[in-house]
Parts: C-alpha cells; structure tokens; sequence
C-alpha cells in the first residue's frame, strides 16, 4: 500500500498500531546508506535497570521526527528519522513511502 502524504504523526501512529508485534523497517540513514531491520516497538521493562523504579526515560523522546525501536536481530536500540522512512512490514501488509 503506498502512503503518498504520510505526515510525521500518521507514520508513528502506524508503527505504534503494531503494539508488540515484530516488524520491518526500511529507511534512509543519516550519511545516506540505506538501512532495513526486523524490529519491535519499544519495550518499558528495556530501559529498566533491575526494577522499573529504575527506569531511563528515552534520550529521543524530545524529538518527534525520531521513532525509538528496538532491533531484534542486534538486540540493540535504533533510532529511526520518520522522515527519511521508506517502507514498513507487518502481519503480511506492506506500506511504502514517499
């Protein structure tokens, strides 16, 4: 499914949609590199230090072009630029941006 006039919000509305299901993503990177991943919505209990009266707020939380997710095949964070976000899948439905 194209999606030609996603704004910002409509893209993270989508990715949030998923809840805890995995996904991939498709997007362009800061020094132009493209990058894909199998990825996960952000998690609460991840930024937790042993308890989650622990817990570390999102250093990109701030930054509403930034999607915070966590990438399963490395185990690590990624911060994704939803302005440079080409394709997402998920459940079999593929949408593409432009």
């Amino acid at each position: 499914m194209k999606m030609t006039h996603a704004t910002l919000e409509d893209k993270r509305a989508l990715l949030d949609s998923f809840g805890g299901k995995f996904y991939s993503l498709k997007w362009v990177k800061k020094d132009g590199t493209e990058r894909e991943c199998t990825a996960r919505h952000m998690q609460h209990d991840m930024f937790t230090l042993g308890h989650a009266s622990k817990a570390l707020g999102n250093p990109c939380g701030d930054k509403p072009h930034l999607y915070t997710c966590v990438d399963s095949t490395n185990e690590k964070w990624v911060n994704v630029d939803l302005n440079n976000l080409k394709a997402v899948k998920c459940n079999g439905k593929e949408y593409e941006f432009e």
